[in-house]
């Protein structure tokens, strides 16, 4: 038989019409070729590679009952026992494992224990008296019961905990309302669904009544989409039924076409930017020209493995695969950077990955008999080893996590079966809970729980399951308002007076303007949401883009922004630094004036160390890609962390608090020198006294680079001078940002801000008011800029100041954006002590009318200079200096403008060279408090006391106002690089400031039409961990003896399995659906399938695409088909046929 039109397949059949082989031979060969025994079973199927044998045989016994399955690499299953029907009842896999299954009279499986010959885990299954499934109780003993109407179709089901699902059917069977109550009857979630005649939705309604309204054409295609708020998408489709192009609400059309095998061929952008794909006959890529990464080619091997990859930068990568087509191996040009993947190691490693060796270490997977990952160790190639252990119990639940540190977390469950609290235990045996009482809304997300710290957490939500507020009592107290599709437009905190957030959105739901403590932010976008131009409070900064591409080329604002990439995409330079890349494509090195890191990749692509000027972080992941550790050259502990499935619940840092610099003087010229700090927990703001006098050329102090260890200082003249100067002595106060509270009723408060442009005055409020008026004192801490500058304050009161970057006279055209640090102290006594991280500083504040004549304070004395590059003129009329004085060493501010010309501040007298050191006391556990999108925004000790706070703009750009730790956790999934200001987001790189990542993605237009935008412009709402993404899942049917946990049926070459899909949410959890059968599986009524997302059983088949994901939940929503086999749609056909109908739906 032979089929043409879109491949050309053969099929070569018996005399007996038995299958022989399938022979592909359009452009490529690809053929399968079976054997059979004289019964006419399958006896060996031979796959088409060449190069290996990949032959799977099936054994049977005289009765026609197969007994054993032996896959390429010789790995055996046996099936030892049958019933009289020839229904397997007891089975054995490579590893040893032990399925047993038993019957009903019917036929029906009722009941599967796995065994590892000392424990047990049970799954039972219950019928009524037609063969509905009614219910399926797990080993931990809750379950799920299924309730039917009399026609036998799903209209309900219950979980042990009382918690219902309700549906609505009509005479077709279409699902007219789907409703979800809680043990006491109260509906917490709610969704409505009307149909037309063919039973098409056509109206999809939500709690609130919001409509969604959707057309088709006669062939049941869909060809608008009109949302709550009346804006449509439509869709236009060719004579085969092919998306053909697709009109956004804004009038942007996306154009695709296809070649003669259903492949799309090209997708040409509202930008009008075309993207082209070629296939070979067998449907395989082979090459794609993006006009963000040029052209990259592909070659297959027989089984439609990818062989080799050659970018456009002429990097070619060559891959390898064992007999089950699983990849072994991955060669680069630079042979450094080779991975191996190795399985079937270890004692109950059949099937399994068992480890990855890469450039930089191994990292070895043990497995119990279950397949349950039990350890994953990292031995770096420095000898480094690093070893997480998990333990279960007896019904395969995770009852722990033991982390590199030797401490653990532990997991308790209710009576229900569910997930009840998490405590932490250390190597020592002290325990301290991390939450508790953790309760979730019926078949949905987390609800409440109590933290360790005894702090509580409570979230509500409306009945479409939307966040809606958050409440910490005394921490942090947040409601969300939500515009018809779900946008958030009203963001207010109810305990903090203006930090209240208001948001606008285009049709394409862009975040278009923003308001908040940080100002207001207008964007503008071009069709495929390139940002065109950011507009905040007034000052304008425009973008600008390579022709014919999406690469950012130039913002061009107070200052300019130049950026440069590779051919592949990647931004080699831009105002902050360069970058280089490995063969990889991923990020190797930064480098800036005074700053030099690298960046070290695992075989996963994960990122597991960076050394910054010398300091190494290692970094730890656990199986899903989640940051769990931070450790430093040794392998000590920095930072472990703890999550509840995505979200981030606690840090545990290093027990032992190390010395830190708090006070010292600096001995200083124009060359810039790097500072000891000694070892504070995150970088602390840094604060100068006046330059003494040796040199008589004005100048100012310019601090960079500051981390947790050491600052680079140095002498900055103006710019007219010739830069150099000579030694000068220079007094240095670092204290990270916080606010502490002293015995006295006095209050220094230590924080951050930024200021950009010249002259400009900006507004910087205090995180909470003083009774009085404080003391303030400012130090800029980056010199993102060459020019010298000085910083000037005013109208200070006790809510906050005003401060404004100043040049020197004959510039004064702008300045490019820097960080500033400020100290207020409140002291009604005028000074005291303070008791700062282990140390009592012994201070005084005064007050000092200066001008440029030379003025005794104490045993020194002060003046301000003008710098003269305007005029020769030197004088400066009197300003209002606060002093604070510290065992000899003085520190001044102006706080007044009476002279607007350009100062700075100079001292002569003695010098003192005090130094004051602390030993900041352990944190211990710091319980963290996440966002709607559940981002870090605030961290409390076990006291409840705040130690980090930060207030984030819209597109991530932080500003950390208390940090007596360091959290550089951004938006999920990121970790903040200090260096380049950039966050590390495990693929790629993103930048903040722009709202775009530093490269392509790679995954290409699966990503969205614009390769480098984030979340498509609305960070308000989504969140990119490392990309959303569509797995499909694979496990052995229960009759099968599958064991669900690997990706494939554990009976090697078994063709029988059950399939399904899971997509993530932005929160990171996990939505799945599938097909099931209400009854029998020869032929009855087909219902939603009751799975969950397991790593081992799932592979990712669809990268980041919002247009698939949605369809796939709306194909979800739909009444499932009637169930059969062979007659019917069973889980693989429905699966396959809805991922065929949404790749097809979005052009892909």
């Amino acid at each position: 038989m032979k089929y043409t039109g879109k491949q050309i397949v053969n099929f070569t059949l018996l005399k007996l019409g038995l299958l022989l082989a399938i022979t592909g031979v359009a452009h490529a060969d690809r053929t399968t070729r079976y054997t059979y025994n004289a019964m006419g079973q399958v006896e060996t199927i031979d796959g088409p590679r060449i190069d290996v044998s990949d032959i799977t045989t099936y054994g049977y016994n005289t009765q026609g009952n197969r007994i054993s399955i032996t896959n390429a690499l010789s790995q055996v299953t046996q099936i030892t026992a049958h019933d009289a029907a020839g229904r397997p009842l007891t089975i054995v896999n490579p590893n040893g494992l032990t399925t047993t299954l038993s019957y009903d009279l019917r036929g029906r499986m009722t009941q599967q224990s796995l065994s590892d010959g000392s424990t047990t885990r049970t799954t039972l299954y219950n019928f009524d008296p037609v063969g509905n499934l009614t219910r399926v109780t797990q080993p931990d003993g809750s379950f799920i019961s299924y309730d039917y109407d009399p026609a036998h179709r799903l209209i309900g089901m219950e979980d042990n905990q009382g918690n219902r699902i309700y549906y609505t059917l009509d005479a077709m069977g279409n699902h007219l309302s789907e409703q979800v109550s809680d043990p006491n009857g109260t509906l917490t979630r709610n969704q409505q669904r009307v149909y037309d005649e063919l039973g098409q939705v056509q109206q999809l309604i939500d709690s609130q009544n919001n409509n969604t309204a959707y057309s088709y054409d006669a062939n049941g295609n869909l060809t608008q989409t009109t949302d709550a708020k009346l804006n449509p998408t439509a869709q236009t489709y060719d004579a085969l039924d092919r998306l053909k192009q697709q009109t956004d609400a804004l009038t942007g059309t996306t154009q695709y076409t296809y070649d003669a095998q259903d492949n799309l061929a090209s997708v040409t952008d509202p930008n009008g930017l075309t993207t082209t794909y070629n296939y070979d006959g067998l449907g395989n890529l082979i090459s794609q020209t993006s006009p963000d990464t040029g052209t990259t080619t592909y070659t297959y091997d027989e089984a439609g493995n990818r062989l080799t990859q050659t970018d456009a930068r002429g990097i070619t990568v060559n891959y390898s695969y064992d007999a089950l087509n699983r990849l072994t191996h991955i060669s680069y040009p630079d042979t450094s950077l080779n991975v191996t993947y190795n399985y079937d190691q270890g004692t109950y490693g059949i099937g399994k990955l068992t480890s990855i060796v890469d450039a930089n270490g191994t990292t070895n997977y043990t497995y119990n008999t279950y397949g349950d990952l039990i350890t994953q160790t990292r031995i770096s190639s420095d000898s480094i080893v690093t070893t997480f252990n998990y333990d279960y119990d007896t019904y395969g639940r995770l009852a722990s996590l033991t982390y590199p540190s030797g401490n653990s977390v532990n997991y308790t469950y209710d009576a229900q079966g569910q997930l009840s609290g998490l405590s932490y235990e250390w190597s020592d045996g002290a325990t301290q809970s991390l939450i508790g009482n953790l309760q979730t809304l019926p078949f949905g997300p987390v609800k409440a729980f109590d933290y360790g710290n005894g702090l509580s957490l409570t979230r509500g939500f409306d009945q479409d399951y939307q966040l809606i507020s958050q409440t910490i009592p005394g921490i942090l107290q947040s409601s969300y308002q939500h515009d018809p599709v779900g946008n958030i437009t009203d963001w207010q905190d109810l305990l903090s007076t203006g930090q209240d957030q208001l948001f606008d959105y285009d049709a394409l739901y862009r975040l278009t303007n923003a308001s908040g403590a940080y100002g207001d932010f207008t964007y503008t976008y071009d069709a495929t949401g390139n940002r065109l131009s950011l507009t905040l409070d007034g000052s304008t900064e425009t973008y600008s883009y390579v022709p014919s591409s999406h690469r950012l080329q130039q913002i061009l604002g107070s200052v300019t922004d130049d950026r440069t990439y590779d051919t592949a995409g990647n931004t080699l330079q831009s105002l902050i630094g360069s970058y280089t890349y490995d063969d990889t494509n991923r990020m190797v090195s930064f480098s800036k004036t005074g700053t030099t890191a690298t960046y070290a990749y695992n075989g996963k692509g994960e990122r597991i160390s960076k050394n910054v000027e010398g300091t190494i972080t290692r970094f730890r992941y656990g199986p899903a890609g989640q940051l769990l550790g931070e450790y430093n050259q040794n392998g000590q502990m920095i930072r472990e962390y703890v999550t509840l499935g995505e979200q981030p619940i606690a840090v545990i840092r290093e027990q032992q608090g190390a010395a830190v610099t708090l006070l010292q003087n600096v001995n200083l010229n124009h060359i810039a020198q790097t500072v000891d700090l000694g070892q504070h927990a995150t970088a602390p703001v840094i604060f100068t006294s006046p330059l003494t006098y040796n040199g008589g050329h004005g100048a100012v102090v310019g601090l960079d680079n500051i981390t947790p260890t050491q600052a680079s200082v140095q002498v900055k003249e103006w710019d007219y001078l010739d830069g150099g100067h000579a030694w000068e002595d220079l007094s240095l106060l670092a204290v990270p940002p916080g606010r502490y509270p002293q015995a006295d009723g006095s209050i220094w408060e230590v924080g951050r801000f930024t200021l950009s442009g010249t002259r400009q005055w900006h507004t910087i409020s205090f995180n909470e008011a003083f009774e009085g008026e404080p003391y303030l004192f400012l130090t800029q801490q980056s010199q993102n800029a060459p020019e010298a500058t000085s910083i000037r304050a005013r109208n200070i009161d006790t809510t906050g100041f005003q401060a404004y970057i100043q040049e020197q006279e004959s510039l004064n055209d702008g300045h490019v954006e820097e960080t500033v640090g400020y100290l207020a102290i409140y002291s009604p006594n005028q000074g005291g002590t303070a008791d700062l991280f282990g140390a009592s500083i012994n201070y005084q504040l005064s007050q000092l009318s200066l001008n440029h004549t030379w003025t005794a304070q104490g045993d020194q004395e002060l003046k301000i200079q003008e710098e003269a590059s305007r005029d020769s003129e030197l004088g400066h009329t009197t300003e209002t200096l606060d002093i604070l004085q510290i065992e000899g060493h003085l520190f001044a501010q102006d706080v007044t403008t009476n002279g607007g010309d350009t100062m700075a501040l100079r001292r002569r007298g003695p010098t003192s060279t005090s130094l004051l050191s602390g030993n900041p006391t352990d944190q211990g556990i710091v319980y963290l408090h996440t966002d709607h999108l559940g981002a870090v925004v605030k961290a409390t000790d076990s006291d409840q006391t705040l130690v980090w706070d930060a207030e984030r703009k819209p597109f991530g750009e932080r500003l950390v106002t208390t940090a007596q730790i360091e959290m550089p956790l951004g938006f999920p999934g990121q970790y903040f690089d200090e260096e380049t200001g950039n966050y590390y987001n495990y693929f790629r790189d993103y930048d903040p400031t722009t709202g775009r990542y530093l490269q392509s993605d790679p995954i290409g237009l699966e990503g969205g039409l614009n390769t480098f935008a984030y979340v498509g412009g609305n960070p308000i709402l989504y969140s990119d961990p490392s990309g959303l993404k569509t797995y499909q899942c694979r496990k052995p049917l229960d009759a099968m003896g599958g064991t669900g946990t690997r990706s494939g049926p554990d009976m090697w070459g078994n063709p029988f399995y059950h399939q399904y899909s899971c997509i993530p949410g932005s929160n990171g959890k996990m939505t799945c659906g599938g097909q099931d059968r209400t009854g029998s599986a020869t032929g009855s009524p087909g219902k939603p399938s009751n799975d969950s997302y397991n790593a081992t059983q799932c592979d990712l088949v669809q990268n980041d695409n919002q247009c698939f994901e949605d369809c796939m939940i709306d194909e979800w929503a739909k009444p499932r088909p009637w169930y059969g086999i062979p007659f019917g749609t069973d889980c693989q056909e429905y699966d396959d046929r809805i991922h065929r109908k949404c790749r097809k739906k979005c052009g892909l």
